[in-house]
């Protein structure tokens, strides 16, 4: 799909995720506030955009987790089954802007390399905390559609409970 810009959805997505991931890294949340405030908006259109976006996390992911650590590269290689670790080079790199943040010598191009590779470093970090244990996975989708069922079944009490009163 073209926007009237020419962009494709597959280009201008990433950047849409990006963007929204900078500004919430800003706002420094626990991963769980964060993600309980996006999940808010899973399902509903975002206007303004010329493309459907309805959600950050795909369907079935349930961690808790920032968005720049999920949309990170090292992130994503561990869900789709490889290593989440940086490359030795990376690490390296990493480790010498920490040292120079430490000393206050570091350049406005190296505090801005520094941010995008802490998020690399948070991405694998995340990673490697994750279960992938799929018995444990399956508790948490059954879990999820159990509170599901419960909002369902509280929903239709309350609309209950309205009708009866509303008879009174």
């Amino acid at each position: 799909m073209f926007n009237k810009g020419g962009h494709t959805q597959s280009q201008l997505l990433p950047c849409l995720q990006r963007l929204d991931a900078e500004v919430l890294r800003l706002y420094d949340l626990p991963a769980r506030a964060e993600r309980l405030l996006l999940d808010q908006f899973a399902g509903e259109e975002r206007p303004g955009v010329p493309f459907k976006f309805t959600r950050y996390y795909p369907d079935g992911f349930h961690a808790d987790l920032p968005l720049y650590a999920f949309l990170s590269d090292s992130f994503q290689r561990w869900l789709n089954e490889g290593s989440p670790e940086l490359e030795p080079v990376q690490q390296a790199r990493h480790e010498t802007l920490v040292e120079k943040s430490e000393s206050g010598k570091l350049t406005n191009g190296e505090t801005e390399e520094l941010h995008q590779l802490q998020a690399e470093v948070d991405g694998r970090d995340y990673a490697l905390q994750q279960p992938k244990d799929p018995w444990l996975q399956d508790q948490v989708q059954n879990v999820t559609k159990s509170e599901a069922v419960l909002r369902s079944l509280n929903d239709r009490l309350a609309d209950l409970t309205g009708r009866v009163e509303r008879k009174s």
